[in-house]
């Protein structure tokens, strides 16, 4: 009867360690996610962007590069400004940067434009970016410099 009763106790010290165990490991690869170095990037549409969130994912050819942090009305009343977190690792994983961009820093290539792009029938929206000729898709010019100073006519 002892032995019976010292086998339960080994047992169940042996699956609340295992329990103990993988809840602190999910806890750990959770906090992970939002401890990525991260970058801000700004685009304005000049559309609705119903169905993009906060939270909604930017991607780069189908790979997740970030997510959308903020959505709000551009300076000028007219354009729609979305501040995305890029990530620094995705951004070094795909070849596309090397580090962070410093503050004031230029950093982004002048071919890469960013669009708002549906997922499947749902409505919901996401960031999609990737290069496309200048001669094609041009540069939009912003009635407003990009701190937020309407160009008066």
């Amino acid at each position: 009867m002892a032995t019976t009763a010292t086998n339960n106790w080994k047992l169940g010290l042996f699956v609340l360690v295992g329990v103990i165990t993988m809840m602190g490991a999910l806890f750990w690869l959770g906090a992970r996610r939002f401890q990525r170095t991260s970058f801000p990037a700004v685009s304005y549409f000049d559309e609705s962007v119903q169905g993009l969130d906060v939270g909604s994912p930017v991607k780069f050819r189908g790979v997740t590069v970030g997510n959308v942090s903020d959505i709000t009305i551009a300076p000028d009343h007219r354009h729609v400004q979305v501040t995305s977190d890029i990530y620094v690792d995705a951004i070094q994983r795909l070849g596309l940067g090397d580090r962070a961009p410093r503050p004031g820093e230029e950093f982004i290539n002048p071919l890469l434009r960013v669009q708002l792009v549906a997922a499947g029938i749902t409505g919901v929206r996401f960031l999609q970016t990737d290069f496309f000729h200048p001669g094609r898709y041009p540069e939009p010019k912003l009635p407003f410099d990009r701190a937020g100073a309407l160009h008066r006519a």
